[in-house]
Order: C-alpha cells, then structure tokens, then sequence
C-alpha cells in the first residue's frame, strides 16, 4: 500500500471520528399540552392532546375519534404511539388522543364510592359524579370547540382509573361508545353484597339495545395473589353473554405471563383490536380487487369506507399514502382516468395535502 493511500485512510478515519456540528435543530412535537379551568372541580387540569399526521391536510368536515386516557402521565405517549401506528397500517381509523395527566394529586377522589365488607366506601371524599360532570359539561365541549372530534369515544384506564373508567360506562352509557379497563378491581359494588360485575350487568338488562364496546383485562400476576379477578372475569363475561348477541361487543382475558404494570401495552393492543377486529379492516390495505375494473375505482373504496361509518356511526377515511399506493398502481397500468378520479376523492378528502398535486403531474405527464 502505498504512502499516499495510508494517509488517505488516517484521514478518512479521523474525518469519521471528528464530531459532526449540526446546522439546524428542528423540535420534534408530538402533542400539545395546556390548563382547561374546571368550575365543576374547582381546579386547573393539564390536557394533553395528540393529533393524527393527517389532521392538519383534512377538510373542515373530516372528524376524528377520540381516545380519553386517564392518568395520562402514566402511559399518554405509550396509546399515543400505539394508534399512530395501528393507524398507520390501516388497523384502525386515525384517531386524536386526549390525555389527563393527575397534576392536581387528587387522583383517588376519581374513584367512585366502592364499599367495603363493613359497608364503609374506600374513598370517602369521591367526587367521581363530579368528574362525569366534567367530561360531559366542560373537557368534551372544549375539545369540540377546538378540534375536529367525532361522537365516538373510547376511554381506558389502568389500575385504580379503571374504577373510574366503569363507573362511567355504568351511570353514564352515553357518554363513551368504548370502554377499556386495565387491571381492574371486581370484588366490591356501590353496596354490601355486590360486586362491581353485578354494577355492570344489572343495568345493562334495561337497556339491550345500548351499542358498546367493553374490555375487561387482568394480568397473570393479578389473579395468581387474588384468584377472586379471575373467577370475576368469569362472572362477568357469563353475565353480559345474553347481549353480545346484538350490540355488546365484549372481551375479557387474562393476559398470560404479564404482570400488573407491564400488561398494559398489550391490554390496549388487544383492546383495539377487539373494537376494530382485522377481518373488518383488511380490505382498508387496498388490495388489487379494490381497483376493479376501469370506472370502478372510487365506488370500491367508497363501499369500503362506507360500510366501517354505517358500523361505528362517524364518518371514516383512507388514509393519504394509501391513496397515493393506489394512484401509482393505476399509473403503472395506463389507468389514468381512475388515477385522476381518485386524486379528485383525495383531493376532497385532503384538500392541504401536497402530496395529490405530484400524482395529478405524474398522471398527466405519463399520458
């Protein structure tokens, strides 16, 4: 080897080595936080808010669903980051995500008035009333007035916020289409004698028809020290059986080898896809029947999308880069006029995407 190239490489090699100033530093935001004053709790509450990659190209009609996470400093970013990508491979609408951070350290007062063997309530001061007042009266008024949010909600929570979570799907059926409680504890009801399960389906026999979406998760670990969670997960599935006929959707398990904090991710996992199951979205991937014959094109993925709103009641949408994986396939086959249909729905859709306007001159440059 020669001198010159040996010196080349050492200079190559410290070249490498040198650190590398960066130029321009862009922030990296994936949500927006601010204070929302509530008169009804008389205190200031965090409100974090997660928006999908799409929102800021969709037209002034385009609304989203909402997912409400309690104690939102405990796994915001954990759902937040689950729905972008469950989203993003068509497993489930694009939805905003709401997260209430327990700033105030009053987190318990949530809880409702459980009671224990002695008749006593486990949380004497609860004002979990008060907080249903506060999603109905003051958090989703003021995300509607903000955002660009559906009537259809799902709220989860994990632990003790789970109490909360079923509390509301008891005494306040209207006000979340989906209910995702994590870790939950079933042993006590509002009264002596019953159970949070007998809470639940007691009420349910007076309103059958109520279309819901309801998921009861326990880890191993949980049930192993209090085998009484899984006897009343049993109970709970058996007893609300009669109406996952019609319009319950229901999911309990036991989620094996998880413990109490780590099963939350795939608890929501698995909760999503109980309320958006796979064989519904499949056809969302866009496969080549989609396209169909010529003139087709946009009926199909009309039906499709049509089909998912008559079934969750708002109004869903194929993703951009969906569309755009369309446009190039009807490039490809000389389909131009299906091209041009489709960027026209794309268009009307995302009105701000600058994406449709590289496909419109890719399809009038290969014509």
């Amino acid at each position: 080897m020669s001198s010159k190239s040996v010196i080349f490489i050492l200079i190559s090699f410290l070249m490498l080595a040198m650190p590398v100033q960066a130029t321009e530093q862009t922030e990296l935001i994936y949500a927006k936080r601010h204070m929302l004053h509530s008169k009804i709790l008389n205190e200031d509450r965090e409100v974090e808010v997660y928006l999908p990659p799409s929102y800021h190209h969709s037209g002034p009609g385009h609304d989203y669903p909402v997912i409400v996470v309690i104690g939102g400093e405990s796994f915001f970013r954990t759902v937040s980051g689950i729905v972008e990508h469950l989203s993003d491979v068509s497993r489930m609408p694009e939805s905003i995500v709401v997260g209430l951070p327990n700033n105030t350290g009053k987190g318990l007062q949530m809880l409702p008035k459980i009671v224990g063997d002695d008749g006593k309530p486990f949380i004497p001061d609860s004002k979990a009333d008060e907080y249903i007042q506060f999603y109905q009266q003051e958090l989703f008024p003021h995300l509607e007035s903000t955002y660009r949010v559906a009537k259809f909600r799902t709220l989860i929570g994990w632990s003790n916020q789970s109490a909360f979570a079923l509390h509301a799907f008891v005494k306040a059926s209207e006000l979340f289409q989906a209910t995702i409680a994590i870790a939950p504890f079933l042993k006590h009801g509002y009264k002596v004698g019953d159970t949070f399960v007998d809470a639940i389906a007691k009420p349910y026999s007076k309103t059958p028809n109520r279309k819901a979406w309801l998921y009861v998760g326990m880890s191993q670990s949980d049930v192993e020290s209090n085998p009484q969670g899984k006897v009343s997960l049993q109970n709970l599935q058996q007893q609300l059986s009669p109406f996952t006929e019609k319009h319950l959707t229901l999911k309990t398990e036991v989620l094996a080898g998880e413990h109490h904090f780590s099963m939350t991710l795939p608890a929501v996992m698995s909760a999503f896809d109980m309320i958006y199951p796979r064989e519904k979205f499949i056809a969302v991937n866009f496969s080549r029947e989609v396209i169909g014959e010529p003139g087709e094109t946009v009926a199909n993925i009309d039906a499709i999308f049509n089909k998912l709103s008559a079934d969750y009641g708002f109004k869903t949408y194929p993703l951009e880069h969906k569309l755009g994986f369309i446009c190039r396939r009807l490039i490809r086959q000389k389909r131009f006029d299906d091209a041009k249909a489709v960027i026209k729905r794309w268009r009307e859709i995302y009105p701000k995407s600058p994406e449709y306007q590289t496909y419109l001159q890719q399809t009038k440059k290969a014509n």
